[in-house]
């Protein structure tokens, strides 16, 4: 099953970190599992994240077995004083990588 939103990669000029995840985050969707903003957070993130998913992971989550495939999640990764480090993508692909659930993992920090 195909993702809800067709993700397009950004223009040169859009790939500032903010910028990127922003972009990745008007295309996704709603706040994710947490359903607010700054949540704290663990390593690999920051010390808060805010966590958007697509429709495919919100329906999975509401019927509580796991995710399914299609599911992507995009968390913003902040520091402890709130400011964006990064981004951290992750896409749920049937047989990608079964020791790791099957996520498609990709992480975007700041420079």
């Amino acid at each position: 099953m195909a993702p809800s939103s067709p993700w397009q990669a950004p223009t040169p000029a859009s790939c500032t970190t903010s910028l990127l995840c922003r972009n990745l985050i008007n295309k996704l969707w709603s706040l994710g599992p947490a359903k607010n903003e700054y949540t704290p957070a663990k390593e690999p993130h920051g010390a808060f994240v805010t966590a958007r998913a697509n429709n495919i992971a919100i329906d999975s989550l509401k019927k509580n077995e796991g995710m399914a495939d299609g599911s992507i999640i995009v968390m913003e990764d902040y520091t402890a004083d709130k400011n964006l480090q990064g981004c951290t993508v992750m896409y749920k692909i049937k047989g990608y990588n079964p020791e790791a659930g099957d996520w498609f993992l990709g992480q975007i920090l700041s420079p």
